[in-house]
């Protein structure tokens, strides 16, 4: 599993978040691997946990699981800005909190 935090992320949009390395989260692709590991059919694109003592979310991109976890003073309201933005692009994340 790759780790990064919140500072890394450069970009978002309605398809992918990107990240200052040059990964980008593609969001059809984690939730064609989520539904395939979960013999699903849904929206979700990864795990969420914003009670952790480091709030975080997982996704399942084609290859391997991104952590992203979310640092600072106000983690919380940036871990909601990043859910938030996620279920406006149409996907969700499973709450594991």
């Amino acid at each position: 599993m790759e780790r990064f935090t919140d500072k890394t992320i450069i970009k978002k949009d309605n398809t992918a978040i990107y990240l200052k390395n040059g990964l980008k989260i593609n969001f059809y692709e984690c939730n064609s691997k989520w539904n395939d590991l979960k013999n699903s059919s849904g929206k979700c694109i990864g795990e969420r946990n914003i009670t952790a003592a480091v709030p975080y979310f997982v996704f399942y991109s084609d290859n391997k699981l991104i952590r992203l976890e979310v640092h600072g003073l106000f983690r919380r309201r940036k871990f909601n800005a990043i859910r938030q933005h996620i279920e406006k692009s149409g996907y969700s994340t499973y709450d594991l909190s």
